[in-house]
């Protein structure tokens, strides 16, 4: 049962393709479905699925390979073409402002564009001769924000879900919309999704297709400022939800929720916690009060692994020593991404602000430091991670 609907995610996704496209792809077998994350299209290059992290290259005969060899299919211009038309609803003119802003949703999958901008000044005011087309693949995994119930049990703030573009920061976020909803925590929790490209709700204008739970209301289409003020003010939540936290007026409709004594939950694209704190607009985002744990997510092959959680008062805390490498006696089963990190006795926040000054990660070595491996508190009492994977 759990295949045939991963396969039917495969199949959606790829059906806003042109059919030549799509019939390449009926013959792609169900173990690369299932772990398919995106569809990538490049005019004059191999067509490809992405398996978390690795390329597979269709053959012109449907087959597959795992290198470029003789055989691939080479995407035409034509196929570019149509596919785009495809998914404009072949309706191009109604979606300008998505294609602006280089990409749309459809059945809760992103759908990227890459083309040649039409711009006056700095704005961009239209996007022509679209040559790649990518199609991310969202997926509900359940169970993926298990380790995160705990946080709504204690009556303690909202949370920020940090990690890089395709780590699985939404992921996490329906799962556990959808396990506060259906009262996993021993509590039905009442819940808003402003959900501003139809990527949480898996839905634009027809009935939600993502499980969200029982007790979950879903703003579909709306700016996040204009939907956290309706859904304060009409579906008076107890956790307000939103993706992809990325600018000021971000910030202030944050801190409008959190004012109006809603709980909030919500992503953030960074890396790691340097990453996050060199952010403009973090300190702002901080002080706002809205989050008490940061949940920073793992760069790997896997989507919607956790690395670490922080409370916000260990933000600012001392760094490891300097040189010392990140191993699983230190920081949990989490070698490579959190690889060496740097201390020159300053706080956190000290150190950002030098690695701002000098323009390096490390103004010593050029070492950049990855500081998503920091323990939580239940690490140090208990000598292991919290979260272990």
């Amino acid at each position: 049962m759990i295949a045939e609907m991963e396969n039917d995610v495969f199949e959606r996704a790829a059906s806003v393709l042109c059919e030549n496209i799509m019939q390449k792809l009926e013959r792609i077998p169900d173990g690369i479905r299932r772990r398919a994350t995106e569809i990538r299209l490049r005019t004059g290059l191999p067509l490809m699925i992405m398996t978390d992290g690795e390329p597979v290259f269709v053959m012109k005969n449907g087959d597959i390979s795992y290198h470029n060899r003789q055989g691939v299919y080479l995407v035409g211009d034509d196929d570019v073409q149509k596919s785009f038309r495809k998914v404009c609803g072949y309706s191009v003119h109604s979606y300008q402002n998505e294609i602006k802003n280089g990409f749309l949703t459809i059945d809760g999958n992103r759908v990227g564009f890459c083309g040649t901008a039409v711009t006056e000044g700095s704005m961009i005011t239209a996007v022509r001769k679209i040559v790649s087309i990518n199609i991310r693949i969202a997926r509900q995994i359940d169970g993926a924000a298990d380790r995160l119930l705990p946080l709504f049990t204690d009556g303690g703030g909202g949370i920020l879900i940090a990690g890089a573009p395709s780590t699985g920061k939404t992921t996490i976020l329906k799962d556990l919309v959808r396990q506060l909803a259906n009262g996993s925590t021993g509590k039905y929790w009442q819940i808003s999704v402003v959900d501003e490209r139809g990527e949480i709700g898996g839905e634009r204008g027809t009935p939600r297709q993502n499980d969200l739970g029982l007790t979950c209301d879903v703003f579909t289409g709306y700016p996040k400022g204009k939907g956290m003020e309706i859904a304060v003010r009409t579906m008076a939540p107890e956790i307000l939800v939103c993706d992809e936290i990325g600018n000021r007026e971000d910030v202030e409709a944050v801190r409008y929720a959190v004012n109006s004594g809603v709980r909030m939950v919500a992503t953030i694209h960074a890396k790691n916690r340097e990453e996050l704190l060199k952010k403009p607009f973090f300190p702002s985002l901080f002080h706002t009060g809205a989050f008490s744990h940061f949940v920073f997510l793992e760069c790997g092959r896997k989507k919607g692994k956790i690395c670490s959680v922080l409370s916000a008062d260990r933000l600012n805390e001392p760094l490891p020593e300097e040189g010392k490498k990140a191993d699983a006696e230190d920081f949990g089963n989490h070698t490579g991404d959190c690889g060496f990190v740097i201390n020159r006795g300053c706080s956190v926040i000290e150190f950002v602000k030098e690695s701002q000054r000098s323009g390096t990660g490390d103004p010593a070595s050029g070492t950049d430091a990855d500081l998503s491996a920091v323990r939580s508190d239940a690490d140090r009492r208990n000598g292991e991670p919290a979260f272990r994977e």
